[in-house]
């Protein structure tokens, strides 16, 4: 009960700060080092890039090689301001909803890297192996004690 107790206050702001429940835009400069930390930022990652890596979205049919983003008028490519007030006319996509051709445009919006991979296993396999050897010397101790 003592472990249980010393794990949620421990996963909660990794969980906060993965980038999933809060995006990384968004969370504060001063907790960025969670993010960086956070095994279930790599899991989620490595998850997104497995999902969304080389696929092509067929109901997004706007004619552009770049990632539009409808957000009270904001345009993130020069010269399609024009096709957002079309599509925001025509109903075809509410406001403040992406549009993304492809899921690298995807992967892209949400900066992250298709060639990570195999680094965020890496990380994951660190987070596994310190959890073991930890783990391993809480129980070599519990059995000395008892």
């Amino acid at each position: 009960q003592d472990a249980q107790a010393m794990v949620a206050p421990t996963l909660i702001p990794l969980i906060l700060f993965s980038g999933y429940l809060i995006p990384i835009d968004q969370i504060p400069s001063y907790f960025k080092f969670l993010y960086e930390l956070s095994f279930f930022q790599f899991a989620i990652t490595i998850l997104q890039i497995n999902q969304f890596k080389g696929l092509h979205f067929d109901d997004c049919d706007i004619d552009t090689n770049e990632l539009i983003m409808v957000n009270n008028g904001t345009c993130l490519v020069e010269g399609c301001y024009t096709q957002i007030i079309q599509l925001l006319e025509s109903d075809d996509l509410p406001e403040g909803v992406t549009c993304y051709k492809t899921g690298n445009d995807f992967l892209d919006a949400n900066n992250i890297d298709i060639h990570s991979t195999a680094r965020k296993f890496g990380y994951l396999a660190i987070y596994i192996g310190v959890s073991v050897l930890f783990g391993h010397i809480a129980l070599r101790r519990a059995l000395k004690a008892g």
